[in-house]
């Protein structure tokens, strides 16, 4: 049973074999709307029909960077948002189109849960329960993270803009590679450079979906993927180009990305306060 400051939500992977995983959230007092829980993103984005159907303010337009282009964002805010008991006043966010990943995964998305409502929290993801538990902690309680264990390692954040999370990453016993962790990528992403440096067969797929439109990509099978002491065997990786000028947004070299299909294999803890990150086999 969680504690007093613990909040747990049940959620849903939508999207078939290369899920996202998809929450309940009650904006402005309304709701549930379908979001996604995106480790991936600095800003929380909202749809341009929930923003409409809400009345909420406009403000300036900015150009964001997704692995597929640019995208238009333009500047609002919310009175409240809520996940389980977690409320949060005066929320800033960015209203842009979300259509796209409604058609990747075939399900209804109001919004896009990023680093900017994530950071308040201890966040802990049960793939096999389909459970996300939400911890906000604060002063004395918090003076060193209850996170401890051979499989706990310190991340970083990319950039203050771009706030990824960044973990020390070996594929195929080589490295360790800078790879973000990204829980709104369906599957393990390796950049082009890592993918010809390991001398990696590779066979062409269908283009990938992400912010920005579609960028080609490859598949490539890894004898294992290690992050810290969690190690998974036989995965299979996409592998595209495209971090190559997101890495030059960030001002970080990123070589890959992990996503759902080396996540789900673990109970997933991300402590943003203490910038620890928990990886426990499922028993």
């Amino acid at each position: 049973m969680p504690t007093a400051t613990q909040s747990q939500i049940s959620f849903q992977l939508a999207g078939g074999r290369q899920p996202l995983i998809v929450l309940p959230v009650f904006v402005c007092g309304r709701g549930p709307y379908s979001f996604i829980l995106d480790t991936g993103a600095g800003p929380t984005l909202v749809s341009h029909e929930l923003a409409e159907d809400l009345g909420l303010p406009r403000g300036e337009v900015e150009t964001g960077h997704g692995a597929g282009g640019e995208i238009q964002l333009v500047q609002s805010a919310l009175r409240s948002l809520r996940v389980g008991e977690e409320v949060l006043e005066e929320v800033s966010v960015y209203v842009t189109d979300l259509n796209f990943i409604e058609r990747a995964i075939g399900a209804q998305v109001n919004g896009n849960l990023g680093h900017s409502v994530l950071r308040h929290f201890i966040l802990t993801l049960d793939y096999a329960a389909n459970v996300l538990t939400l911890e906000r902690p604060s002063g004395e309680a918090h003076k060193g993270s209850a996170l401890a264990g051979e499989r706990t390692l310190a991340f970083r954040l990319a950039h203050p803009s771009s706030p990824l999370v960044v973990i020390p990453t070996f594929v195929n016993g080589q490295g360790p590679f800078d790879f973000a962790l990204d829980t709104g990528a369906s599957s393990s992403i390796l950049s082009l450079e890592l993918a010809r440096s390991l001398g990696l067969a590779m066979e062409r797929i269908s283009d990938l979906t992400a912010g920005g439109g579609k960028v080609g990509a490859c598949r490539a099978h890894l004898e294992s993927l290690c992050v810290g002491a969690a190690r998974q065997e036989g995965v299979s990786a996409a592998v595209s180009d495209f971090l190559a000028p997101l890495t030059e947004v960030l001002g970080v070299k990123l070589y890959g990305i992990v996503g759902y299909n080396f996540l789900r294999h673990f109970r997933v803890t991300l402590d943003y306060p203490s910038q620890l990150l928990g990886l426990d086999g499922r028993p």
